[in-house]
Formats: C-alpha cells, sequence, structure tokens
C-alpha cells in the first residue's frame, strides 16, 4: 500500500471484506469467484455433493479447499486410510520416477557402447 495515498500498488492483490450472515445466494446464483468462496465460509456444512460439483466447477483451489475441511470430520480409521493410500501413491510415483531415471541411464550407455563399436568397425 502506497504510504501517502493509500492506494493498494499490488497489482492482481485485492481485498474483499465479507458480510457472511448478509450473503442469501443460493449454489445457482454464483456467477463469479468472490461469490463462490463466499458460498464455501458461510455455506460449507450445508453443501450437497451436485451443488459441490457446480461450486467447484474446474477452480482446483477450491476444491482443494472443501476437500481439506472434509477431511476435519474423519475419524481416526478413515484418516489413516487416506493417510495410507496417499503414501501409496506417493511411493509409487516416487519409483515409478527412479524407474524411469534407470531406464534413461541404460538407454544412454546402451547408446555409447553402439556409437562405439560403430566407429571401431
Amino acid at each position: 500500500m502506497d504510504k501517502e495515498s493509500y492506494e493498494n500498488d499490488l497489482k492482481g492483490f485485492s481485498f474483499t471484506f465479507l458480510e457472511l450472515p448478509k450473503f442469501n445466494k443460493n449454489v445457482d446464483e454464483l456467477t463469479h469467484i468472490v461469490e463462490k468462496w463466499m458460498y464455501f465460509l458461510s455455506m460449507q456444512k450445508k453443501t450437497s455433493e451436485a451443488d459441490l460439483r457446480k461450486i467447484i466447477g474446474h477452480d482446483e483451489i477450491i476444491e482443494r479447499a472443501y476437500e481439506e475441511l472434509n477431511r476435519f470430520s474423519w475419524n481416526e480409521e478413515e484418516f489413516l486410510t487416506y493417510e495410507q493410500a496417499l503414501k501409496y501413491e506417493w511411493d509409487y510415483a516416487a519409483s515409478m520416477a527412479q524407474k524411469y531415471d534407470e531406464g534413461r541411464q541404460e538407454a544412454a550407455i546402451k547408446l555409447r557402447r553402439l556409437c562405439f563399436y560403430k566407429e571401431s568397425a
């Protein structure tokens, strides 16, 4: 913020002050991202799965926010199951990346050998 004019000098950055008790739109009336966030903040406990798909649309950030909020309602068993599945995904991705790197190294060695044999022949 500019110290003399008190204007917001940050491009792409804005402040929106919300009065959630006054927000009374339903899912079909949400037209822009600020309204979606307002709905998320005020109605997250009342949102159905069908409405959730409408709200999220293609917005990955709102989807992640709903997922994070949903985790708070899990019991210990559900949370541990989720953690195990997440760990499995990460381990699998890491092992695939390692195998990919090993394959590239092996291919480079074979290519060098092939070039060496062609040059010496």
